[in-house]
């Protein structure tokens, strides 16, 4: 995991990232980072 993601995420993030989650039924966090960050690049 940290080897795909060499990020570390602060704690508002991360919370973001777990609510996203349990809205979406995303069971892996890498997932819903690539989700977010597919989401963020479109805007």
């Amino acid at each position: 995991m940290s080897k795909i993601f060499p990020i570390i995420l602060d704690e508002e993030l991360d919370k973001k990232i777990k609510e996203y989650m349990l809205k979406k039924g995303i069971r892996a966090k890498k997932d819903a980072i690539l989700e977010l960050i597919r989401r963020g690049l479109e805007k």
